[in-house]
């Protein structure tokens, strides 16, 4: 439900909000910082394949987006990488 007067999800973010005090209040700062490091890395490298994928889409969508090709590429193996390197 989106009210007409603002145009923004107003109860999912009440709900986030309430998820995240929930979480600041119940996790150790140092996890939850490394937690949310993790998910965002993890959306960067999503997103990189999204990007590639979309290059390799051969209709007119993906003429409309310009990017070099190695650049999701770049961005998937150094995501990675960060990622991994969290966990050693």
């Amino acid at each position: 439900m989106i009210p007409k007067a603002t145009q923004t999800p107003v109860v999912a973010t009440l709900l986030v909000a309430a998820i995240i005090v929930l979480l600041t209040q119940t996790v150790p700062i140092g996890t939850l910082a490394e937690r949310t490091s993790q998910i965002v890395l993890g959306v960067f490298v999503l997103v990189d394949i999204s990007l590639i994928l979309l290059k390799m889409q051969p209709d007119e969508a993906a003429k409309h987006f310009r990017v070099p090709f190695m650049v999701p590429i770049l961005g998937v193996i150094t995501s990675a990488l960060l990622f991994g390197s969290g966990f050693l």
